[in-house]
């Protein structure tokens, strides 16, 4: 066993302790932890560093994702007092408030959405 596979193995052991059910891998992880750095405001040429790339354009595409998943949460928040709400987090608190408040008044969710009558 390579030692690709061992970290993989690894990674997948602790996953299935933590009650973690969508298939674990290692890439996903640094996917994840890039990700959630551009998020939290580190500069982009600093998680380049971090990531080991040389070129920009490959780091470049974590801060697309991260944009494009912003983007799909909004969407899918219809009701404009919870869009008006969002747009107050993001402008307020950030990116990664916004995320989350999105998360829980998408309609994915268990969650009610906010409307303008229980606002």
């Amino acid at each position: 066993m390579g030692p690709g596979q061992r970290i993989g193995q690894i990674v997948r052991q602790v996953a299935k302790k933590a009650g973690i059910t969508k298939r674990v891998f290692p890439h996903l992880l640094r996917h994840t932890m890039a990700t959630k750095l551009l998020w939290l405001g580190m500069d982009i040429t600093d998680v380049q560093r971090f990531l080991g790339h040389e070129n920009i354009e490959t780091t470049r595409h974590y801060a697309e994702t991260t944009a494009a998943t912003l983007r799909r949460k909004f969407d899918q928040v219809t009701d404009p007092a919870a869009r008006a709400l969002l747009s107050g987090i993001r402008h307020n608190h950030g990116d990664d408030a916004a995320l989350l408040a999105a998360s829980l008044l998408s309609k994915d969710r268990d969650v009610r959405p906010v409307t303008s009558a229980g606002a």
